[in-house]
């Protein structure tokens, strides 16, 4: 309990010392969450409808073993099916690749300004500070391309097994669960690795990313719940306000809080991050 008293209170006096930085990730925080919403909205609505056209045509199929034997054919025409298909991963694709962006600019900038808050005052020549940056958004970047490009696969395996090779639904269920579990450990590493990018040398990166991510999983998961539980009431407030109508003003205030939490959880958990592994690496 002691280093989560000690990364609260270093969190908030860093705050206070680079309170204009703060208000920019907070109104960086607001952007992303609107970029996004509007690309999944006009993205997500087309694939769930190329899916409705690919269970529609599958529920339609001959499944009937006998029947394939005899010589009728699984569907007798594939066309709706494959156009369906198309469309469905045409437009997963096209929402992959804008969130990409916005994660390389927009979520970049919200990490590596979190990471510039949270670090000591240097007076290191601005050249020094340009390549330091540029280092630390290079690592995001591949961070970033390495996951999304697991994930994509992913998906595309799922969505290829699920529909073509095999229509039962409890398969497809069961696919969804496990893709779901891997998309969950990719993402814990992902913040691992995130909360070291500002590291010296890349061995050191990845030596710091290991140990917290492995050595200390219990402290990172604990940290993680904390976090996590945390912005999942303010989720639930944002939710309480929108289902109960309640006025733009109210809704834009939550709507700003739940913002605050999720920037407040990002630099407690990088403090945390970095005052455990600046513990570990100071014993003997």
């Amino acid at each position: 309990m002691n280093y989560i008293q000690t990364a609260a209170r270093e969190t908030i006096n860093a705050i206070l010392d680079h309170k204009i930085l703060f208000a920019t990730l907070i109104l960086i925080q607001l952007l992303i969450f609107t970029t996004v919403g509007l690309t999944t909205v006009t993205y997500v609505g087309k694939v769930i409808e190329g899916t409705q056209g690919v269970l529609e045509q599958a529920n339609q199929a001959n499944v009937d073993p006998q029947k394939i034997q005899d010589g009728q054919p699984f569907l007798n025409d594939l066309t709706p099916i494959y156009k369906s298909y198309q469309m469905m991963k045409d437009n997963f694709q096209r929402w992959l690749s804008w969130l990409l962006l916005i994660t390389i600019t927009l979520c970049a900038s919200v990490w590596l300004g979190s990471h510039t808050l949270l670090s000591e005052k240097n007076n290191r020549p601005w050249k020094q500070k340009v390549k330091s940056y540029s280092r630390s958004w290079l690592r995001f970047v591949i961070l970033v391309t390495i996951f999304a490009t697991i994930l994509f696969f992913l998906f595309t395996i799922m969505i290829k097994a699920a529909f073509f090779e095999d229509p039962d639904q409890e398969h497809l269920l069961s696919r969804i669960k496990i893709a779901l579990s891997i998309a969950a450990i990719l993402y814990y590493f992902f913040l691992i690795f995130a909360a070291q990018l500002t590291a010296a040398t890349e061995k050191q990166f990845f030596r710091r990313s290991i140990s917290a991510g492995i050595f200390n999983i219990h402290y990172s998961l604990l940290i993680l719940v904390i976090s996590w539980t945390v912005i999942y009431g303010a989720v639930l407030l944002v939710s309480y306000v929108v289902q109960n109508e309640q006025s733009f003003l109210l809704l834009f205030l939550t709507t700003l809080l739940f913002t605050i939490v999720v920037v407040l959880s990002r630099l407690f958990w990088i403090k945390m991050q970095q005052i455990l592994i600046t513990t570990k690496e100071k014993q003997p």
